[in-house]
């Protein structure tokens, strides 16, 4: 999901709960790795019974078009929402600094369009 009338993610730190800009490395995460997860919201997004987040990927492009594998940790719907998915992903350490990068997801093969979302350092 997106602002209105805009490209910009309705994204939060998974564990601070804070808006880009996002850093690859956050010592206030809980994981051993310290990498940040950022929790997105979709809607239409759901595993069909039997399925597993294996049929889930999601990509960052960046300003020049690099595209890079972001691993999806988690899907499942909001409670009390039943419209409304999270999806959790990781940040990979290519990411660090690389400014706007658009990010989508794919749910067996049905991609998503691209919201922006902002990393430094």
């Amino acid at each position: 999901m997106a602002e209105t009338n805009s490209t910009r993610a309705l994204a939060l730190d998974s564990v601070v709960f804070v808006r880009d800009p996002f850093p690859v490395v956050n010592s206030l995460n809980l994981s051993s790795d310290h990498r940040t997860r950022l929790m997105l919201f979709a809607t239409d997004a759901d595993l069909l019974p039997g399925e597993t987040l294996a049929v889930v990927a999601a990509t960052a492009e960046d300003a020049v078009h690099r595209v890079y594998g972001l691993s999806v940790e988690y899907l499942e719907k909001v409670p009390l929402f039943d419209w409304l998915t999270q999806v959790s992903i990781r940040l990979p350490d290519q990411l660090i600094n690389a400014g706007d990068v658009d990010v989508s997801i794919s749910i067996a093969g049905l991609v998503s369009n691209k919201v922006r979302v902002t990393i430094r350092a």
